[in-house]
């Protein structure tokens, strides 16, 4: 019995040992492509080698073309006196103006809809439009939509009313869809930097998770486009009948549903230079909240969307139908065994007196972060990054709190299972609104 459990230990260490190596090895690969072709973070579109044409986008003409699309910016909004005002200001703030900026206010009860009407007043001359619209439909999805129907723009962004967006961060994103087969583009998320450990653990933990989209985007096996900062052609979202309501992670089941409706005729891309702030979950209670939304809306998506796992269809991508999302299951499941795989490692561990495994995982993890939180140039500062890099053994240590959290998240998603089915069979998912404490925190320039 106890072979079978060193050779499934042995299995899970060598598809975990080659998933970093991907990833690491991946936004390296990004960045050079950039430089190879004398593109920067701002200007990268093609990643099949054979259909990029260099000459072309290195030409002095197509850059200097004027590219100043409308850009219609919608920040759904349910309860957030406590952050609107700063997200608010951060889109006045960006250095690209062409914005139309629609804020709904769903069914608060704070002050809410008078900081938004407060501020509609004050900066109405600065934007191309400033437009509040009070609802009462009780979900992101449903007040996005309700948004929509009053949009303009031929460019058109997700802004969560906890986030915040960078100066250049427009700017930068904008430049992505001059070419036509971007579909959507996905940000590079930040956390804003905050008290306590748990605060600096996230920083960290979001650094190498937005680094590794760099690998991501490079194997067009992108398959989220997060609610923070998301950015889609109008278009798109309008042919598609607009964002679905019966899941309670509508971002997912946006990007998810473009792949199957535009194939490979539109992608989604990602800007590291795309950079949006969100704050950080306040406590663990916090973060399991989270956590566990995050995990049971992705099921919800997969089984609504399941028809991009082993797609035949050759408009669909191989490595994303065949690998990433079943990779994506399997992850799941076997991170569901894990405990089983932490206690047959330290069984042996104290059996044989072999200490020197613990000291091969802790460098393991080191090397990685150290690798990959050194190449967040885009979002990052060096002083940001050494710090980063030189916390990586006392990161070893703090891992174990996400990953306790998790883990508690996975196995409430499979007890779930039930309640999934159920929501499925009948068309009912839970568009809803999901709060946790916010501060309101400023950003440190």
């Amino acid at each position: 019995m106890l072979l079978y459990v060193a050779y499934a230990v042995l299995f899970l260490s060598f598809i975990n040992l080659f998933r970093l190596v991907f990833f690491s090895i991946g936004s390296d690969l990004y960045d050079i492509r950039n430089l190879r072709f004398g593109l920067n973070s701002n200007n990268i579109f093609k990643i099949k080698k054979s259909r990029f044409d260099n000459k072309r986008y290195k030409s002095k003409n197509y850059f200097s073309k004027r590219y100043y699309p409308l850009v219609t910016i919608i920040v759904p909004a349910h309860n957030e006196e406590r952050v609107l005002k700063r997200n608010l200001l951060s889109i006045i703030n960006s250095t690209y103006k062409n914005v139309e900026l629609i804020i709904v206010n769903d069914s608060s009860t704070d002050k809410t809809k008078q900081i938004a009407l407060n501020f509609q007043h004050r900066y109405k001359n600065n934007l191309k439009g400033i437009k509040v619209i009070n609802v009462n439909v009780r979900g992101k999805a449903k007040a996005m939509n309700k948004g929509l129907k009053y949009a303009h723009g031929s460019l058109f962004m997700c802004l969560d009313a906890d986030s915040a967006l960078t100066p250049n961060a427009l700017k930068n994103a904008v430049e992505f869809f001059r070419e036509k087969s971007v579909g959507a583009l996905a940000s590079n998320v930040k956390i804003i930097p905050g008290k306590g450990m748990l605060n600096l653990l996230q920083r960290i933990e979001y650094a190498i998770n937005y680094q590794m989209k760099k690998a991501e985007a490079l194997a067009r096996i992108q398959y989220i486009v997060g609610g923070i900062g998301s950015m889609y052609r109008m278009k798109i979202i309008r042919d598609m009948g607009y964002y679905d309501t019966d899941t309670i992670t509508e971002d997912i089941d946006l990007s998810m549903k473009m792949i199957l409706t535009y194939k490979n005729k539109r992608y989604i891309a990602y800007d590291p230079s795309m950079v949006v702030f969100s704050e950080a979950a306040l406590t663990i209670s916090d973060l399991l909240k989270q956590c566990n939304r995050w995990k049971y809306g992705r099921y919800q998506v997969f089984l609504k969307r399941q028809a991009l796992f082993y797609s035949k269809d050759k408009g669909i991508g191989r490595l994303l139908s065949w690998f990433y999302l079943p990779y994506a299951l399997f992850a799941e499941l076997s991170f569901a065994l894990e405990p089983i795989t932490i206690a047959y490692i330290f069984y042996l561990i104290f059996a044989y007196g072999d200490f020197s495994t613990i000291l091969g995982s802790v460098f393991t993890f080191c090397f990685y972060t150290i690798i990959e939180v050194t190449g967040a140039t885009q979002a990052y500062s060096f002083k940001e990054r050494l710090k980063f890099a030189a916390l990586a053994p006392f990161a070893y240590i703090l891992i174990y709190i996400l990953s306790f959290v998790e883990y508690v998240a996975t196995i409430k998603g499979f007890l779930s299972i039930k309640k999934l089915l159920d929501g499925y069979k009948t068309g009912v998912g839970g568009c809803e609104w999901s709060h946790v404490e916010r501060t309101g925190e400023t950003i440190a320039s």
